[in-house]
């Protein structure tokens, strides 16, 4: 059975309601650089504060390290 590859695109956009944030409306991008490496970038928008951008990276180890 094979695997089916990751994909980029964009991720379900938030929405919701904060009594010290206000409406919060939110996107995100996430990219499949390669078989073992993503990241995910976004923002969030408060209609009664500043807004938010947000990062990660994940990426899987080697499985031998490489020696020095």
């Amino acid at each position: 059975m094979e695997k089916e590859s990751r994909q980029s695109g964009f991720l379900m956009p938030s929405a919701g309601r904060s009594s010290t944030k206000g409406n919060i409306l939110g996107e995100a991008y996430y990219w499949a650089i390669n078989r073992m490496m993503d990241a995910t970038v976004g923002a969030e928008y408060f209609s009664l504060r500043a807004g938010r951008n947000a990062e990660s990276f994940a990426s899987v180890p080697a499985k031998h390290p490489m020696s020095t």
